[in-house]
């Protein structure tokens, strides 16, 4: 007997997949593509940060903002967790192999609300060296999980963010590590 009948022999249906095109195309490098390029359009509203962006992309630091005043930096991470319902967790992964925690390297997450094509209104801005505290390890990751679209994250609620004063709160954490 053929293993796809199996399930039917002993009783079971065969589970109908939905038609192709009512399925939700995930695109995880658009996802994280879009991702950046919101935490840059966000910092860039800041006229006293500097923006470069480290190349290769294998680096723990995918975004540098320099402050102008007091020539600090602090380095950016930028991971996107896209999610399609409030009650689904999500996980971040961190490669274990290029991250290095530093004092000035932080790792900011968005979320992405895949159904409504947007951001959600807060993201977190995690200090690269608290990161080994809140992740667990899973072969070559540092995994985060997280509930986007909730209004809590667990043990990382404290380092939320709103996203629309993102320029704002990097400028004052590079003013406060001047002063």
């Amino acid at each position: 007997m053929p293993r796809e009948g199996l399930g039917e022999r002993f009783g079971g249906a065969a589970a109908l997949a939905p038609p192709k095109d009512q399925v939700l195309q995930v695109d995880r490098g658009l996802e994280g593509f879009l991702g950046e390029s919101e935490v840059i359009r966000r910092l860039a509203e800041s006229s006293s940060l500097n923006l470069f962006r480290p190349f290769p992309d294998l680096e723990t630091v995918e975004v540098l903002a320099r402050h102008v005043g007091t020539r600090g930096f602090i380095g950016l991470q930028v991971k996107t967790s896209g999610w399609e319902h409030a009650d689904v967790e999500n996980r971040v992964y961190v490669r274990r192999s290029s991250f290095r925690a530093r004092p000035t390297t932080y790792v900011c997450v968005l979320s992405w609300d895949r159904g409504a094509m947007r951001f959600g209104g807060d993201c977190l801005l995690i200090p690269s060296l608290d990161i080994s505290e809140l992740a667990r390890i899973e072969g070559e990751w540092l995994v985060l999980e997280l509930q986007p679209g909730s209004a809590h994250h667990r043990r990382l609620d404290r380092y939320r963010s709103p996203i629309a004063t993102l320029g704002r709160t990097v400028e004052v954490l590079l003013t406060a590590v001047a002063g």
